[in-house]
């Protein structure tokens, strides 16, 4: 096919009315699940192999809330790391492990939550597994001496919650990030908290 300046012009004119590519979608969810949230971010809170934060086994969960970064220990004083969303109302710190998982978990707000938006109350029995739940796409619990901290690391419907403090205290992820965490953890798991 010739080139010509009548089909260059044409081209160029077209081009802003062609749609952008849509995002793929994470393949076996009940719910859609772009991979692609991350670009609403900052490019520091988009997962990334780095520097191991400290000397821990691999599979560690190291989340640092000042900085908005969970990490997961990998090989050979590396680790991978993610933007996420940490506490407005102050930050928890500690040693956990993981004790429950969950795949579209229910979610239940708080008396905290209650306190602060009474509206919530329609959700007292729990708000299904769905695009809308705040915990997104998948649940950590994080456990302490055998008993739920009240501390989770999650999705998020907000994605661009990611690297500032807007959650009552849980740890938010992208839900394509959680969902890759997920399928890497296991009960028992090591998270410090600092």
């Amino acid at each position: 096919m010739q080139i010509t300046r009548r089909s260059l012009l044409a081209s160029a004119l077209a081009a802003p009315l062609a749609t952008p590519a849509q995002a793929k979608l994470v393949p076996g969810e009940p719910f859609p699940v772009a991979d692609d949230d991350d670009q609403k971010v900052e490019y520091r809170y988009r997962r990334q192999v780095v520097d191991a934060p400290m000397s821990a086994p691999m599979g560690t969960i190291v989340v640092n809330t000042s900085r908005n970064w969970l990490y997961i220990i990998g090989q050979a004083n590396k680790a991978i790391r993610f933007g996420i969303g940490t506490g407005k109302y102050g930050d928890w710190k500690g040693e956990t492990v993981v004790g429950r998982l969950e795949k579209w978990p229910v979610w239940t707000p708080t008396q905290d939550h209650l306190k602060r938006r009474p509206d919530l109350i329609k959700y007292i029995q729990g708000m299904p597994g769905g695009p809308l739940n705040p915990m997104g796409a998948r649940a950590i619990y994080l456990y302490a001496n055998n008993a739920d901290t009240s501390y989770r690391i999650h999705g998020t419907d907000v994605p661009e919650h990611i690297g500032t403090r807007s959650t009552a205290g849980c740890f938010a992820m992208f839900n394509a990030d959680v969902i890759w965490l997920y399928d890497r953890v296991k009960l028992g798991t090591r998270v410090v908290v600092a």
